[in-house]
């Protein structure tokens, strides 16, 4: 019984022996003695050990926490997303069955589908970088845009006329570009054909005699289709000498901004040319029912 007692005890010594040099060291450390420099240096050394296992278990239990975080993280996702997938589909499914049955209504009354006519498109090219007043859109001739045709904004307002028809894509001439010409209507106390000149930077202007009565936000509107506004009038400017007024005229919207348009296929929109100015009689102020 002692002889076992005493093995223990040996073995009990012999493990903890390494520990002690650590353990001096810390205590000298901590306590503030000076010790001689070869006795720390035997101490750092016995503690270097040490301190590289307490790190790398740090390390280990660290990049274990993320990883888990990371994977709960990933769970919660895929179960989002799961659920999200399934609320469209449902959705998609209702919308398949909603239209079928609006189809099969639809040919049960004889309801043809009607054609507005109307063409929509995105501008990939807006006057605010073009010198010349133009804007290129997405829709060309594959989409049956022709020239000539007329571009508004998607609230109604005329802004421009197709130039050029490209196999994707058109060009428009907006109507308030420098030399843009064309025959309007001035809608105020009587209704005025005129010829509508654009200035660039987003105005307009005509020119009428002092005896016609214009008055600030009367509108001016397209001779083809009177529901589409080309712009209201800003001020009216007349000198003593001058017999015409000088009619300023803006567009109800900021052509700079505008991203969408409808491109109308019914109705279409000339550019007058410059040589038919006097030719055509315009601005003398003709009144027409």
């Amino acid at each position: 019984m002692l002889y076992q007692t005493s093995r223990r005890r040996s073995t009990t010594t012999k493990r903890f022996l390494p520990l002690v040099p650590a353990g001096v060291a810390c205590v000298l450390v901590v306590m503030q003695f000076e010790v001689p420099t070869f006795l720390a240096n035997m101490a750092h050394a016995a503690a270097a050990p040490l301190w590289d296992v307490r790190d790398a278990v740090h390390a280990h239990y660290e990049d274990s926490k993320l990883a888990d975080i990371e994977h709960d993280r990933l769970i919660d996702e895929r179960v989002a997303l799961t659920e999200e997938l399934a609320t469209l589909r449902r959705e998609n499914y209702s919308v398949s069955i909603l239209k079928d049955d609006n189809e099969r209504l639809r040919k049960a009354l004889g309801r043809a589908e009607r054609e507005t006519g109307l063409i929509p498109a995105a501008v990939l090219h807006d006057n605010a970088r073009e010198p010349y007043g133009t804007m290129v859109i997405d829709v060309g001739a594959d989409r049956g845009v022709r020239e000539s045709m007329l571009v508004t904004t998607t609230d109604g307002a005329a802004l421009g006329t197709v130039v050029r028809a490209l196999d994707e894509h058109s060009v428009v001439y907006l109507f308030t570009s420098h030399s843009s010409r064309i025959n309007a209507l001035l809608a105020g106390s009587s209704t005025l054909s005129v010829m509508l000149e654009g200035h660039g930077a987003g105005s307009m202007e005509m020119r009428l005699p002092r005896s016609v009565h214009v008055t600030v936000g009367d509108a001016v509107l397209l001779t083809t289709f009177p529901t589409y506004p080309v712009g209201y009038v800003a001020a009216v400017q007349s000198e003593p000498e001058d017999a015409f007024h000088t009619i300023y005229v803006t567009p109800p919207m900021n052509s700079y901004s505008v991203r969408y348009v409808l491109v109308d296929t019914v109705h279409q929109v000339e550019l007058l040319q410059p040589e038919a100015d006097e030719s055509a009689g315009l601005n003398q102020g003709e009144v027409t029912e």
